[in-house]
């Protein structure tokens, strides 16, 4: 009783858990809750979508005997084949077969096997924040038009490329094999995939999505017969390896990866609504006359710096001031020798000469005004 009451209080945990990613993110998700990762990542299949479901151990007997191989993790591909040849398609079945069987056709891997089939697993948990694959998928209404498909493979493929960009400049690796997911023909048929090599990138530093569209397609073409009608496509990079050099990204990655960023953050601001944008230019106007009618406000800038660095008590002495003066003549100066076509090449943040003067003008009338209650 009171592992249930703790498999409880964990469902409790994943249910907060899915309801959170659902008001952040907008996402569904499921889960599964267990003793052991093997049957809670069961039992996270097990009720899609968005739901979960609790395995209790009295319930894993039940819950693994009609449950077919290609259905947990680790008995599919050439073990699962190898497993259906003696007869056994099930996890019960594989339970059923006698330990002389498993350590005659398994070897060491035979008390693997066992365990599993069983429901039981003691591979420990461990955080990673890397992914084994990055994907894009789409699902879409079901067609049979070759040009339809060429275009959702670029959608994709543009997606892809950017993730890519953004794990290569976080995590300083490549991803060595390219996966095609499809679904489609008659009747409920499952996803099926084809695998082929990541394809090299003219720029090589840089994914480029025209080349992995370029990739995918021809994987597709491999698909034979075609899986009409199609209705779902996903690309998937997977095997990673670490770059070459130091292991870090590449800079033309990290460019990308940041550029990426600064352009969704100029999106963001630029959705935003006018009414909210009028309102912030007033009040910075207003705040601009409040500062200009009040000399209190207009000595602010320059006691900043000395009493975040010292505290409150102390003041600002004359040679502070005076290193001030010598540190705007210097600016001054710098600004008068500026070159007309030096100018034009200065990027919008820093102000050109004219601002420079202006700037200077007021600052100096500050200085002024402190200059003689400031003296020893």
């Amino acid at each position: 009783m009171d592992y249930d009451r703790l498999a409880a209080a964990g469902a409790v945990v994943a249910q907060r858990l899915r309801t959170a990613v659902f008001e952040q993110l907008e996402f569904t998700a499921s889960a599964g809750i267990a003793c052991n990762k093997l049957l809670a990542k069961i039992g996270s299949a097990r009720n899609k979508p968005n739901k979960q479901t609790l395995v209790l151990p009295r319930a894993v007997e039940d819950l693994m005997r009609d449950l077919p191989l290609g259905k947990v993790k680790g008995l599919g591909g050439k073990l699962g084949a190898h497993l259906d040849k003696l007869g056994a398609s099930t996890a019960g079945a594989v339970a059923d077969l006698p330990w002389a069987t498993l350590a005659e056709h398994f070897d060491t891997k035979a008390r693997w096997v066992y365990n599993t089939v069983r429901g039981i697993d003691s591979e420990p948990v461990t955080p990673n924040d890397k992914v084994k694959s990055i994907n894009s998928c789409k699902s879409f209404n079901p067609t049979s038009d070759p040009a339809a498909v060429s275009q959702w493979l670029g959608v994709l493929a543009q997606e892809l490329a950017d993730r890519m960009a953004e794990d290569e400049a976080e995590h300083g690796r490549r991803a060595k094999s390219l996966v095609l997911q499809y679904r489609g023909g008659p009747g409920r048929v499952p996803d099926r995939s084809i695998r082929g090599a990541m394809p090299t990138f003219r720029q090589r530093d840089t994914p480029e999505p025209q080349v992995i569209a370029s990739a995918a397609l021809a994987l597709f073409k491999r698909v034979s017969p075609p899986p009409w009608p199609l209705h779902r496509l996903a690309l998937v990079a997977t095997e990673f390896t670490e770059l070459t050099g130091s292991g870090v990204a590449s800079g033309a990655a990290m460019a990308r990866f940041l550029a990426g960023t600064h352009n969704r953050q100029q999106q963001q601001q630029g959705q935003q609504h006018p009414a909210v944008v009028q309102q912030h230019r007033v009040e910075q106007q207003r705040e601009g006359e409040q500062q200009m009618a009040d000399p209190q406000a207009q000595q602010q800038p320059l006691c900043v710096a000395a009493t975040e660095a010292a505290g409150p008590e102390r003041s600002i002495a004359a040679g502070d001031v005076q290193q001030q003066h010598l540190d705007l003549q210097q600016l001054a100066n710098q600004s008068e020798h500026q070159q007309p076509q030096q100018q034009l090449n200065m990027p919008q943040l820093i102000p050109q000469p004219e601002q420079q003067q202006q700037q200077l003008g007021r600052q100096q009338e500050q200085l002024d005004r402190l200059q003689p209650r400031m003296q020893p």
